[in-house]
């Protein structure tokens, strides 16, 4: 099934990559069933692939990040305040 998800999605396609959360899951359940099993799954390797640079100037993209954490016992006066001040820092934050 992740061998095929460039297929399923054209951004992966065109970069010439599988699905990164479904790979990051096979690693969980593999990671999973050795700690149980004491054996590792066997599975093909995937390597990485070599993207040649394009020949025009390249952007320069500023890091990005996704926290996330459980917050609880948090009145809304401040967790508006905590919206706001994320706000500053990033492009996209959800709070629930």
């Amino acid at each position: 099934a992740l061998d095929r998800t460039p297929t399923q999605l054209d951004v992966l396609a065109d970069a010439g990559v599988v699905d990164a959360g479904g790979r990051g899951l096979l690693v969980l359940l593999d990671t999973l069933a050795a700690t149980l099993t004491g054996h590792a799954p066997r599975r093909r390797l995937l390597g990485r692939q070599v993207h040649r640079a394009s020949r025009g100037p390249a952007a320069q993209a500023s890091p990005r990040f996704e926290v996330m954490y459980l917050l609880s016992e948090c009145d809304a006066e401040n967790v508006e305040k905590l919206r706001a001040r994320l706000d500053e820092l990033g492009d996209s934050v959800a709070i629930a």
